[in-house]
């Protein structure tokens, strides 16, 4: 096994991911590799930016990926490039077109999450909430062209019929061009959740059934990034006017609490 040298891009710190079947080489010796520098925008001057809500701990420390690493087996990707810069965790397609999932090396049951994303027109992108290491999950998806906020099943078993009640207009509330926060509250083994986006409360889902192959009710938080059309075998594909070439997609202040 090698892993990919550790990059400082731009004054970037990077996250490496394993690549399984070559040996281990010196980062000294390794041959240069084309890459698209990740073109981050400098930081959001939104009021309030750095601050999570009462009650809540940081899982993301803003300086580095420390608590995170990208799935190994997730059919989005598995070589992700993350940057950390400005306070926030930026994920590009390594190579392009092919995406992936970082996730929180702790697994959790009943909580709520917090997190806040640059997500832009034309990017596709989910939060993904009792993940496995191969990216199954409950998930809430990021796009801002259509079905943003929208609860679904990635790679789930059947979800039944859950009952939703709608509270707010997601597009009443979003702020395009700056950074979104996004909260979820989820509980229980046929979980309930809710969703609230800068402060309004969006939705609330309750499934009539646990999803899970393996039926945990435990696992962890994911930032996902989508993979392009012609990248993989997929019925569920993106066009490849989406996702940017060398523009990732940020996230910040990341935060937990945890409930009984």
């Amino acid at each position: 096994m090698r892993w990919r040298a550790l990059a400082v891009l731009a004054g970037a710190t990077a996250l490496a991911a394993p690549i399984p079947g070559q040996l281990m080489m010196a980062a000294a010796q390794a041959p240069a590799a084309p890459t698209i520098t990740p073109n981050i925008p400098p930081p959001a001057t939104t009021p309030g930016a750095g601050s999570i809500p009462d009650g809540f701990t940081r899982i993301f420390n803003g300086k580095d990926a420390t608590g995170w690493h990208p799935s190994r087996t997730s059919h989005h990707g598995r070589t992700p490039s993350v940057t950390v810069k400005n306070g926030a965790m930026y994920i590009l397609q390594e190579p392009f077109g092919m995406g992936g999932v970082v996730l929180s090396d702790k697994q959790y049951g009943n909580f709520e999450f917090y997190v806040e994303t640059d997500l832009r027109p034309g990017y596709n992108s989910g939060i993904f909430v009792r993940s496995t290491e191969e990216a199954s999950a409950y998930q809430i998806e990021l796009d801002a062209l259509a079905g943003n906020g929208n609860p679904l099943g990635e790679m789930m078993n059947n979800l039944g019929r859950p009952e939703r009640e709608n509270f707010t207009p997601i597009a009443s509330v979003w702020k395009q061009g700056e950074w979104n926060s996004f909260r979820l509250r989820v509980e229980g083994a046929a979980p309930q959740i809710t969703l609230w986006v800068n402060g309004a409360k969006i939705w609330t889902v309750k499934y009539p059934v646990n999803g899970r192959p393996d039926g945990s009710t435990k696992g962890f938080i994911g930032l996902q990034y989508h993979f392009l059309t012609a990248m993989t075998p997929s019925g569920m594909v993106m066009p490849l006017t989406y996702n940017t070439p060398g523009v990732p997609l940020g996230f910040r202040n990341m935060a937990i609490k945890e409930l009984p």
